[in-house]
């Protein structure tokens, strides 16, 4: 077996383990605040389990670097190519026709947008549900004797993990496929976000805890369908508008 492909193997084996370890923790986390051993305990796995996906994935950032593994050859945040979730030639794109060089590459307020889906947003999504759930039963002690209220919160912490791994996906295919469906995915993954969040925090609160729509649809709803849109909408005319963003994708 040539070197390359052992430390290859390796690198994949760590990204594997990095995913196991965050998915561990992260059931973990759900159990803890299900069995009511805190608000802070649960965080404080969760955040353990950020903690190691994050040094494991370093790593493994290092061993490809080292052996020259990149782009859809890399075993950075997957360990396996994504094959068929992007239907467009993978050949990335070349710009051609400058006099100097072009502004291309992952980097700049790109790399910004790509760290933002791929840590940034997940991070905030699971801090966001769990300091909600936190501040709800303190408010409201009465919710640990519903019925429900065991079930809302499974909810909750499913529609975070969900929107998490789509922030993922999102980031990893404009870090690694130098395609313009890239871009395409990502604008339909961050519009979708907020109203898939807030539709499924509504049903969710209508099924199990039998709010009535108009009560749940308050002032914070609202603002944070509001500021996910306003979110929405900044990055699509960065990523329309952005000639980083058309040499490195080849989009029009």
């Amino acid at each position: 077996m040539a070197m390359k492909e052992g430390v290859s193997r390796v690198s994949k084996l760590i990204s594997g383990t990095s995913w196991a370890l965050l998915v561990l923790f992260a059931i973990l986390g759900i159990v803890a605040a299900f069995n009511n051993a805190g608000a802070i305990t649960s965080i404080v796995l969760l955040l353990l389990g950020g903690f190691l996906f994050a040094v494991t994935q370093g790593c493994v950032w290092v061993l490809d670097g080292f052996i020259g593994n990149t782009g859809v050859d890399s075993n950075f945040l997957w360990p396996r190519k994504r094959k068929g979730s992007i239907k467009n030639n993978e050949t990335p794109y070349k710009p051609s026709g400058f006099n100097e060089k072009p502004l291309v590459g992952v980097g700049g307020w790109l790399m910004f947008l790509v760290a933002s889906l791929t840590i940034f947003g997940p991070l905030r999504s699971v801090i966001t549900t769990a300091n909600a759930i936190m501040d709800a039963e303190n408010l409201y002690p009465e919710l640990l004797n519903l019925s429900g209220w065991t079930n809302y919160k499974i909810t909750a912490w499913l529609i975070a993990i969900m929107l998490s791994a789509a922030f993922i996906w999102a980031g990893r295919g404009l870090l690694k496929h130098h395609i313009p469906a890239s871009v395409d995915a990502c604008i339909q993954v961050i519009w979708a976000a907020p109203f898939v969040a807030m539709i499924g925090d509504l049903l969710s609160a209508v099924v199990f805890l039998k709010l009535s729509p108009s009560d749940y649809l308050g002032p914070e709803v609202i603002g944070g369908v509001l500021q996910g849109i306003m979110y929405a909408a900044i990055w699509t005319a960065y990523l329309k508008r952005s000639r980083r963003v058309k040499n490195t994708y080849g989009t029009s």
